[in-house]
């Protein structure tokens, strides 16, 4: 068989991802960070192992990687998770999982969306760039036609005017250099079953170290619980849960 699908997920896993995934299954299933028995200690130790092999790749700071069920879902968070306001550029590139929630802040008259062509893309940014941009959004490369863009070119514009820059990497990553400092990313959105060579299911966002978003989810661990859910009583004063 010739797979010719990989722009959706890669085809074939590499029997290293296949076989890591069947030994967590079958071997570790525990919570890491959430129990101090051994099992839960040696998954956190393998996710901060992990952390470490993804910023080394994408030269960023391991405490800034995010790990998300998919590039959509990473995606969602940077956009819904940072002040994103006023003007915002993108593509005509760009996959449903940049379009649509960046609609969605439109219609909800957060921002202003301008979607620009990609012919001579980094002089007609220069041109649309003034006050009231606040993010560039952009596919590293298109999952239809492959095209790549100069995402160097356009962090670096993104710097100067200090302003987001968010990137679809679910098609680089692994196939381009992609450099979360190196490019001033400020959120890179990575699928982990395409050139990454992992499973379905997996996927991160990787924040530069300037960057702070709003989380999209919330629960998993308690350890804030007492601090962030009070609670009213019936006499009317707040208690902490």
């Amino acid at each position: 068989m010739i797979y010719l699908d990989n722009a959706a997920t890669g085809g074939f896993k590499v029997h290293a991802a296949v076989s890591a995934a069947e030994s967590v299954i079958k071997f570790l299933s525990a919570n890491p960070g959430r129990s101090g028995h051994r099992l839960s200690q040696t998954g956190a130790k393998i996710v901060a192992e992990c952390r470490e092999v993804l910023s080394s790749g994408f030269n960023a700071d391991p405490a800034r990687v995010i790990f998300t069920k998919n590039c959509t879902e990473a995606l969602n968070t940077a956009i819904f998770g940072l002040p994103l306001k006023g003007k915002v550029i993108t593509t005509v590139l760009e996959h449903n999982s940049v379009l649509r929630p960046l609609y969605q802040l439109a219609r909800e008259n957060k921002i202003e969306l301008e979607i620009l062509p990609t012919n001579d893309f980094v002089r007609n940014l220069r041109e649309k760039i003034t006050a009231e941009v606040s993010a560039i959004v952009t596919t590293a490369v298109s999952n239809v036609t492959g095209e790549e863009l100069p995402v160097d070119k356009i962090g670096a514009i993104a710097k100067e005017h200090g302003i987001f820059y968010i990137v679809d990497g679910a098609q680089g990553g692994g196939h381009i250099p992609l450099s979360v400092n190196g490019q001033n990313i400020s959120c890179l959105a990575l699928a982990g079953h395409k050139g990454l060579g992992g499973i379905m299911g997996s996927g991160a966002l990787i924040l530069a170290e300037d960057v702070d978003i709003a989380p999209l989810t919330f629960g998993g661990t308690g350890i804030d619980t007492l601090k962030i859910c009070p609670r009213n009583s019936p006499n009317g004063s707040k208690r902490v849960l």
